[in-house]
């Protein structure tokens, strides 16, 4: 059911990211009164959507596609472990203890971390390997340059907890495509002159090559000068899609069992 909720709740980000966009780019009204007609359309279209597809989904791709792929779902799994072992309590108490125990030690970790993180930033919490190198190595740029692609080490206890749940097929996944998008695409990307990065710190010759690659904003990544992120959104969002639909076509037949 929370797959199914944050599924159809995502239809709200229409309201909070596409809309304004398309007031941005001057694709609707100068008087965003004059398009309320549209807007209610809109918004029907959503409610309808997310009333009329989002059952018939879940019998789907969550009771039948899962069981039969053994998919795992990180946050209902450890729900469903914490309450099974507080119901454990009357047959296996000292269990019970042990195991709540233990989900206050890591909770009690991961909430000192993340607080303490932020007055320790590069210590407990990002780790700028390559910056470290570029530093050590006297401005070497090789280091510079991995380091520009977001490589580094970020201590997120959720994102541990996630891949401790997931598994290892799901975590090399987004590793694999993680390196196939920013170890390979875009620094091609960039060496053919395709995709642009914005300098960070201009004016400082010591750090002339730290650049950043991800941005979409329209001053820096247009058309024109399109970043690596930039370039790469739209075939991402096709793959996405590309993807659903033939999960969604090899196992059709699933729903028959």
């Amino acid at each position: 059911m929370q797959t199914v909720a944050t599924a159809s709740g995502g239809l709200s980000n229409v309201f909070v990211s596409a809309i304004p966009a398309l007031y941005t780019l001057n694709l609707m009204s100068p008087n965003p009164q004059e398009d309320f007609a549209r807007l209610i359309c809109l918004t029907i279209v959503g409610g309808y959507f997310g009333f009329a597809f989002a059952t018939p989904l879940r019998k789907f791709f969550i009771i039948y596609v899962a069981r039969e792929l053994r998919l795992v779902f990180p946050t209902p799994s450890a729900t469903a472990m914490t309450i099974r072992s507080m119901h454990a309590a009357a047959t296996g108490a000292a269990l019970a203890k042990l195991k709540m125990k233990a989900l206050s030690y890591a909770f009690s970790a991961a909430l000192v971390l993340r607080v303490v993180s932020q007055y320790a930033t590069g210590i407990l919490w990002d780790w700028h390997i390559f910056t470290w190198f570029f530093i050590w190595g006297k401005h070497n740029n090789f280091a510079i340059h991995i380091e520009n692609w977001g490589w580094m080490i970020e201590w997120t206890p959720a994102f541990i907890g996630v891949g401790m749940l997931t598994g290892l097929n799901t975590a090399l996944s987004f590793l694999g495509g993680s390196v196939v998008a920013w170890a390979i695409i875009g620094p091609a990307l960039v060496h053919h002159n395709m995709a642009f990065g914005k300098a960070i710190v201009p004016d400082d010759p010591k750090w002339g090559d730290y650049m950043s690659f991800g941005s979409l904003g329209l001053a820096a990544s247009n058309k024109e000068t399109p970043s690596p992120r930039f370039w790469m959104l739209w075939p991402g969002v096709l793959l996405m899609i590309v993807v659903s639909f033939t999960e969604l076509f090899l196992q059709y037949k699933v729903g028959e069992y």
